[in-house]
């Protein structure tokens, strides 16, 4: 009886790919099978320090998504490895904020890729599609003083119901909200190797080429890093990073979105400012300020609206009671 993230039995060792890198060493490539149990995770947290493989990994199984033909909603941003080409730029440019990043302009996006603003997306999105959270203190961190909105709370613990999938990761397990920690179903903890300056370039964090991704299973409940290694990895995998289709796929230096929501006490969470909670877009909402504006005399509309008194209009069995 085997798993139902493994394809295979894993008793049956897969031979690694042979690879050359540039300097013509072979190298140990990764396992197909742990990789596609990875896939097949459907609420997953990657875990890492920064340069560990995180996002790569990540970014290797939405690129298996869009190959499939299935959409991606990320706020990594995901280009069009297959052909590669300049972004078009004006309305055809998903970010034009960041359309040119280090004096070249962005690779084109992919067709199926959207970028993740705003909440209502995962709603709109419809059915059977992959949800990217990058760097999950930008989205839905431990720390934040409020908790998700109850909208994306529900978001989210009704993802099976529509066959999404969701890969959110953070520097630590502990970095993300409680909700996220709860509903995972799986945790893979990442290590980079093959440390590499890029001396001419000045940047003072070295590239990584070599990565180890472990998967666990998470049981029922929250769970902490060091409770995940008391037990071996359900699938591991080494995978060799220059060259790859997953590097194709994103630009590992790029900005992440983030999700701009104001928290009940009126900060932003993009720039911490004080702002107004935007008014609700409802159509039942609408449809009954609507009847409110029609049915009410404007003087006294205005008046209730200034003292923030709504008012009611009573039936008779109501005054009667």
């Amino acid at each position: 009886m085997t798993h139902p993230w493994l394809t295979v039995p894993y008793w049956l060792k897969v031979p690694y790919a042979s690879w050359r890198n540039e300097h013509g060493h072979s190298v140990m490539m990764h396992k197909e099978a742990e990789l596609e149990a990875m896939s097949r995770v459907p609420i997953m947290g990657v875990v890492g320090s920064n340069g560990s493989g995180k996002s790569l990994l990540v970014a290797e199984l939405c690129r298996r998504s869009l190959e499939a033909g299935r959409p991606v909603l990320s706020t990594v941003r995901l280009l069009d490895w297959q052909d590669p080409r300049p972004c078009p730029g004006g309305n055809d440019c998903d970010a034009p904020e960041h359309h040119v990043l280090r004096g070249l302009v962005h690779g084109a996006k992919h067709p199926l890729y959207t970028r993740w603003s705003r909440w209502g997306q995962v709603d709109e999105m419809g059915d059977m599609f992959d949800v990217w959270a990058d760097e999950i203190t930008g989205i839905a961190g431990s720390r934040d003083s409020t908790a998700l909105p109850k909208y994306a709370q529900n978001l989210i613990v009704q993802l099976r119901r529509r066959d999404a999938v969701l890969r959110w990761t953070s520097p630590a397990l502990s970095r993300g909200d409680l909700l996220l920690r709860e509903v995972s179903m799986g945790i893979v903890l990442c290590e980079g190797y093959g440390s590499v300056v890029d001396v001419e370039s000045g940047r003072r964090f070295p590239k990584k080429r070599l990565f180890k991704w472990d998967l666990y299973e998470k049981g029922v409940g929250d769970v902490t890093d060091h409770a995940l290694v008391s037990e071996p990895p359900l699938a591991s995998s080494w995978f060799w990073g220059p060259r790859s289709d997953a590097f194709a796929c994103y630009d590992t230096l790029a900005p992440v979105s983030t999700i701009g929501r104001v928290t009940s006490t009126g900060c932003c969470e993009v720039c911490e400012g004080t702002r107004r909670r935007p008014e609700c877009v409802c159509s039942d909402y609408i449809a009954e300020k609507a009847a409110r504006s029609a049915g009410a005399p404007s003087g006294v509309r205005n008046a209730s609206q200034r003292h923030g008194v709504h008012e009611h209009v009573y039936s008779g069995e109501e005054m009667a009671s």
